[in-house]
C-alpha cells in the first residue's frame, strides 16, 4: 500500500515539474525556436555576467509594464529606459532590418518630445552657433512648441553636445520606441491613424510635440513615430547592429540614420524597425531630432 502511494506521489511531483518548465518555455520565450534565431550582440560597454538563458536574463526581456520598473524621472522631460535585453529589426521589413537580432543596452534616459524650435533657438542664441540648416523659418510665434526641422546632423549633434547629452544610437531610439516586447508601433502591433501624425490622418503637416498621447512609446516618449523623422548618431551600415565595428564613430564619413517616418508617410514607412539615411549636412522640413543621456 506504501509503494502505491509513493509511485502516486512521484507521478505528481514530475507532472508538475514537467508543467513548469512548459510554462517557463512558454512565458519567459524560451521555446526552443524564436531565441535560437536571434543572435546577442554585446553594447558598446560591458554586459553583465549573466549567461544567456538563466532566470533573470530571462525576466530581463518581458515587456517593462510586466517587470514592474519605475519610469524615473531624474532629468526634466526625459523617460528612463532601465538596461536589459530588446528584441532589434524585424523579418516583415525591409532587407536591412534583418537579422533580427537580441540587443543588451545599458540604462539610459531619453527625451519625452521631439527638440523644439524654442530649445534649439535658445541653443542657437547661447552658443552663437551657425547651423547648416535654414530651421530659422518657423522662428516665428506659435511654433516655439513645434519640432525643429531643417537641422542638419551636425546641428543636431552639436545641440545635443551643448545641452550635456547625446544622440541616442540607432538601437537605443529602437529600444525606446518599441520597448521589450517587439513592438511594430510604439503602442503595439495593431495599426491605429488616431495615435500617430502619418499620411493616414491627412493632417499632412508636422505638429506640436506634445500631441498624439495615445501613441506613446512603452517608456512614455512621445511621437517616436510620424510627426518628423529623428537623426541617430550611428552610421548606415548592415545589420547585425555591432557598436563597436566603427558606426558609432562620429568623426566617421558616412550617412547616418534615421528612424521614425514623418507625417507624409503610410503605416509600413512608420514602423519601429524601418531605417533610414542620409548625409549628415542634409536637411528638410521632415527631419529633427531628440538626445539621451546617461544615468
Amino acid at each position: 500500500m506504501i509503494t502505491k502511494w509513493f509511485i502516486i506521489l512521484a507521478c505528481i511531483v514530475l507532472m508538475a515539474s514537467i508543467g513548469f518548465h512548459i510554462w517557463g518555455d512558454i512565458v519567459l520565450g524560451r521555446d526552443g525556436t524564436s531565441l535560437n534565431s536571434i543572435i546577442v550582440v554585446g553594447s558598446a560597454k560591458a554586459q553583465p555576467e549573466t549567461p544567456k538563458g538563466s532566470l533573470s536574463s530571462d525576466f530581463e526581456r518581458l515587456p517593462l509594464e510586466a517587470l514592474g520598473a519605475p519610469n524615473r524621472q531624474k532629468y526634466a522631460d526625459m523617460v528612463y529606459v532601465p538596461a536589459g535585453y530588446f528584441v532589434l529589426g524585424s523579418s516583415d521589413g525591409d532587407v536591412d532590418e534583418t537579422p533580427v537580432q537580441e540587443v543588451y543596452l545599458d540604462a539610459f534616459y531619453i527625451d519625452k518630445y521631439e527638440v523644439t524650435v524654442g530649445e534649439f533657438n535658445r541653443f542657437v542664441e547661447a552658443a552663437g552657433y551657425k547651423s547648416d540648416g535654414n530651421w530659422s523659418v518657423y522662428l516665428k510665434p506659435g511654433y516655439e512648441a513645434y519640432p525643429v526641422v531643417r537641422v542638419s546632423w551636425r546641428d543636431a549633434n552639436t545641440y545635443a553636445q551643448w545641452a550635456g547629452k547625446r544622440l541616442p544610437t540607432e538601437a537605443e531610439w529602437e529600444k525606446a520606441a518599441r520597448g521589450t516586447d517587439g513592438r511594430k508601433y510604439p503602442w503595439g502591433n495593431i495599426w491605429d491613424p488616431s495615435r500617430v501624425n502619418s499620411l493616414e490622418g491627412g493632417l499632412m503637416s508636422f505638429t506640436k510635440v506634445d500631441e498624439y498621447p495615445r501613441g506613446v512609446s512603452p517608456f512614455g516618449a512621445y511621437n517616436m513615430v510620424g510627426n518628423v523623422l529623428e537623426w541617430t548618431s550611428s552610421l548606415y551600415k548592415p545589420y547585425p547592429y555591432n557598436p563597436q565595428d566603427g558606426r558609432e564613430d562620429a568623426t566617421a564619413e558616412g550617412k547616418r540614420v534615421l528612424r521614425g517616418g514623418y507625417y507624409g508617410l503610410p503605416t509600413y514607412f512608420v514602423r519601429t524597425t524601418i531605417r533610414y539615411k542620409h548625409d549628415p549636412n542634409y536637411f528638410d522640413d521632415y527631419t529633427g531630432f531628440r538626445c539621451v543621456r546617461d544615468p
